[in-house]
């Protein structure tokens, strides 16, 4: 009687285990970054769903700075000062630095209101 009652027991603890192991691995499926979303900008300030698993692979366009998925160029959003839409930033080629860097900030126009979407402080250092 008692042998019985041991063997149920470590039955029942070995499927628990199992079922534990199995639970912690996910179900076989696709990894859980991979099928979620993230919402990113195109040049034009669309909204662009992409799963995070693809983003995270994502080259970098060096012409532009932004990143090659889903066959576009996307980034990162930025929001515009000056109407407040989440649009994508400005296009620069990747090592652009100091005067360049400026100068192809101010020259960049938001897509939605063609107002200047970053704010002076950034654009101006002797507001900083």
């Amino acid at each position: 009687m008692k042998q019985g009652i041991a063997a149920v027991v470590l039955i029942v603890i070995i499927i628990a285990a199992v079922v534990l192991i199995v639970r912690q691995r996910g179900s076989g499926g696709k990894a859980e970054a991979e099928e979620k979303m993230v919402t990113v900008y195109d040049q034009q300030g669309n909204p662009v769903s992409v799963k995070l698993g693809d983003w995270d692979k994502a080259e970098v366009d060096p012409a532009t700075g932004y990143k090659k998925a889903s066959g576009k160029l996307l980034a990162d959003g930025i929001t515009c000062v000056a109407c407040k839409a989440r649009i994508g930033p400005a296009p620069i080629a990747v090592g652009t630095k100091g005067d360049a860097w400026i100068e192809a900030m101010k020259a960049y126009k938001c897509p939605k209101c063609g107002g200047q979407p970053y704010p002076a402080e950034l654009l101006n250092p002797d507001l900083r």
